[in-house]
């Protein structure tokens, strides 16, 4: 077939941390980000302010720098916290179960994307795809909201990973 691309690969540790990584945020609502960036936001303000005009004895005091904690807690939690705790959960799972995840190969670039792993084989038309996300180090591809292969970007040059753009198309396909 024409413009066909075949690529495969063994999962490592730092694809599997990547894929994760990338998962995690693209399954979260950006209202859920939004809430809790503003409940944050509002955190930290209301404990410095409490904390500069109230003041108040030692108690009080500690309760008001809990509530700017709270508050870089809820602001940071997206960026850092939970990629921290996604990658100590992922490490944790490849390292049991590495033999289980093995090597991937993928066709795509005709009428039909293609997956084969050890223990399963898929085939679907390219139309069929829900949407695909590229992050820094993989491309994951969905293929509803719950189901998901992704690809390593390490074994995709540009040529391949334009292929993939235009294979998958531009209102189904984000760049993060």
């Amino acid at each position: 077939m024409e413009n066909e691309v075949r690529v495969s690969f063994l999962i490592t540790e730092n694809d599997f941390l990547d894929m994760s990584i990338l998962r995690s945020y693209c399954t979260i609502p950006r209202t859920n980000k939004i809430v809790l960036l503003i409940t944050g936001i509002t955190a930290v303000l209301c404990g410095g302010l409490a904390f500069i005009n109230i003041g108040g004895n030692i108690f009080q005091n500690i309760c008001w720098v809990l509530l700017i904690f709270i508050g870089f807690y809820c602001i940071s939690y997206y960026d850092v916290i939970e990629p921290l705790l996604m990658k100590s959960q992922a490490r944790s799972f490849y390292r049991y179960n590495k033999e289980k995840l093995g090597s991937r190969e993928f066709v795509f670039g005709g009428k039909y994307f293609e997956m084969k792993s050890d223990d399963h084989k898929l085939r679907i038309p390219a139309e069929y795809i829900f949407k695909a996300v590229e992050g820094k180090n993989t491309v994951i591809i969905f293929l509803d909201n719950d189901e998901y292969c992704f690809i390593s970007k390490r074994i995709l040059d540009e040529e391949k990973l334009e292929t993939l753009r235009s294979f998958i198309g531009e209102e189904k396909y984000k760049r993060l």
